[in-house]
């Protein structure tokens, strides 16, 4: 499955959408005061069953990893993270909690031809944060 879809993201502060020991899918309260406590801009978001889906666009030059503003997946296979270093050379990471603008957002992509970090939103995290979910064996 691949698909891209064009949004406008608009989130403004509240206790509801900011970062918490409750709330780790927030945003940190910090990002909005720098933004005006509101966070606006239009982005462009990929949807993908696995994060190893995307390298094969990339590959053949069907998609610019510098477009994306946000992957949306379902696993990012996180237990390979180091094999998709030493594969592709880009690392995969926690979401830092101190620069992420976008809420949901569970992992980050460094690597490619980014300037900036690949936010990455897993489903399956969220399931598990939200809910307690975890996916059987």
């Amino acid at each position: 499955m691949t698909c891209s879809r064009l949004y406008e993201y608009r989130l403004d502060q509240t206790e509801e959408v900011e970062y918490s020991e409750n709330n780790n899918l927030g945003i940190h309260k910090n990002i909005f005061n720098a933004n005006g406590k509101s966070l606006k801009k239009e982005i462009l978001i990929e949807f993908r069953i696995e994060l190893s889906g995307i390298y094969k666009d990339i590959s053949s030059n069907k998609k610019d990893i510098s477009h994306i503003d946000i992957l949306v997946v379902w696993d990012v296979n996180f237990k390979d993270k180091e094999k998709l270093q030493r594969e592709k050379g880009d690392i995969l990471t926690e979401k830092d909690i101190t620069t992420n603008v976008f809420y949901g957002v569970t992992h980050q992509l460094f690597g490619g031809s980014r300037q900036q970090p690949l936010p990455i939103i897993e489903l399956k995290k969220i399931l598990e944060l939200v809910f307690n979910y975890r996916t059987p064996i």
